[in-house]
């Protein structure tokens, strides 16, 4: 029974060793902006506040701004509010109908 026990930890020491072996290389960059000093250094404090830090949170904010569906123009968005509040409106009148309709059945 000790023999099997050892070979388990001696495969899993290699397993590990193994693991430890692999190395990855990330070729990391600056990107330097230009900003109001009052809100960089509020930004700071605050991502310290919040055990993080600013570099963090900008890297956090550029992956889903990556990630997220193409940005709309306001243009685009007034469009597709007009053609909401179409439909809405022809919905009310449709509604208004029915509750004609409603009044006339019930007198």
């Amino acid at each position: 029974m000790l023999g099997k026990i050892s070979k388990i930890l001696h495969i899993q020491s290699l397993t590990a060793s193994l693991c430890i072996d692999v190395k990855i290389k990330i070729v990391m960059s600056q990107l330097n902006i230009r900003i109001d000093e009052e809100l960089k250094n509020a930004f700071i404090k605050k991502a310290k506040e919040n055990n993080t830090s600013a570099t963090e949170l900008l890297i956090e904010y550029m992956k889903q701004y990556l990630i997220s569906p193409a940005q709309k123009t306001e243009s685009q968005r007034i469009e597709e509010i007009d053609a909401k509040l179409h439909k809405v409106e022809e919905m009310d009148v449709r509604l208004h109908r029915v509750e004609q309709m409603l009044g006339e059945l019930a007198a």
